[in-house]
């Protein structure tokens, strides 16, 4: 049965491979990082695999230049003609695969939009402030900016997730914000037409979050930066492991109390949890280790 790979509106296969790298625009190693993905899918039964995603990716449910949208990505198994098969959606994918699977690539990310609204639209555009944000619209982002080490804890809470948190592949590793830049931890995005929708995207965060967890939690980072009024006036580094983003949580809980969203024994448990993942991926041997210390 013929295999079809297809990114976009391209399709890859048989002997049009070469020719449809230089048509994507590319690199051949995005091209080859799909394929291996798509050999892992064929193992798990699914005999035609199509990638279907708004922007060209270099594997599923990952968008190269940026991460966009990678929310939107879709995977489908089934027969040459559409029927039988298996739908899998690309959250799925993510929190089977993980968040960064392939050395030296990109990893995925779960990049969340938000702004706080009413009738008139959002609540974060001021027309005569700097790049129309509201003091309110600033607050929120310095609450969700002073609380995020604390926050990867439950944004991030995997041992993969640090392995994409690493400079060089348009990942957060600081907390900061700025327009239009990928690698800030929050992004004023430069493409939006109606300012009155002014919204801003934390970047941080990943599939692997309980996204009722981390969406509560980001929220009430940004909460309490509006009812303290606190300002962008520092830059820290992000936890570089779990187990720092666990002590940042440690430290820094308080804010998630507000209006009984959270418990104090639900951030004890997750603490417990989390920290024994941790431990039971630090105790184990790892293949890399046969590399750098015994030449093989």
């Amino acid at each position: 049965m013929t295999k079809v790979i297809k990114v976009g509106n391209i399709a890859i296969g048989g002997s049009n491979a070469v020719s449809v790298q230089s048509m994507c625009n590319t690199k051949t190693t995005d091209i080859q990082a799909t394929i291996r993905q798509i050999h892992e899918l064929e193992e798990a039964g699914c005999d035609i695999v199509r990638v279907a995603v708004p922007d060209m990716g270099s594997g599923l449910g990952r968008i190269p230049r940026g991460q966009q949208r990678q929310s939107h990505g879709r995977v489908r198994g089934g027969t040459a003609d559409g029927g039988g098969g298996t739908f899998i959606r690309a959250e799925e994918w993510l929190e089977q695969v993980g968040v960064k699977t392939l050395f030296n690539e990109p990893g995925s990310g779960l990049h969340l939009h938000q702004y706080l609204g009413s009738e008139k639209g959002s609540l974060f555009y001021h027309p005569k402030k700097e790049k129309h944000l509201s003091e309110l619209c600033l607050h929120y982002i310095a609450g969700i900016l002073h609380h995020s080490r604390a926050l990867c804890a439950l944004t991030n809470p995997s041992t993969n997730s640090y392995k994409r948190l690493i400079p060089g592949f348009e990942a957060p590793t600081y907390t900061d914000f700025a327009v239009g830049n990928r690698k800030t931890a929050i992004r004023l995005p430069k493409y939006l037409k109606n300012k009155k929708m002014m919204e801003i995207e934390y970047r941080i965060p990943d599939a692997t979050a309980n996204p009722y967890l981390a969406l509560s939690a980001i929220l009430l980072a940004g909460i309490d930066g509006v009812k303290n009024r606190f300002k962008v006036d520092k830059r820290e580094k992000l936890p570089t492991n779990v187990y720092e983003a666990i002590n940042a949580l440690k430290q820094d809980h308080e804010f998630l109390f507000q209006g009984g969203v959270f418990s104090e024994d639900l951030i004890d448990s997750w603490i417990e949890v989390k920290t024994k993942q941790f431990e039971e991926v630090h105790i184990r041997p790892h293949p890399h280790e046969f590399t750098l210390y015994f030449g093989t």
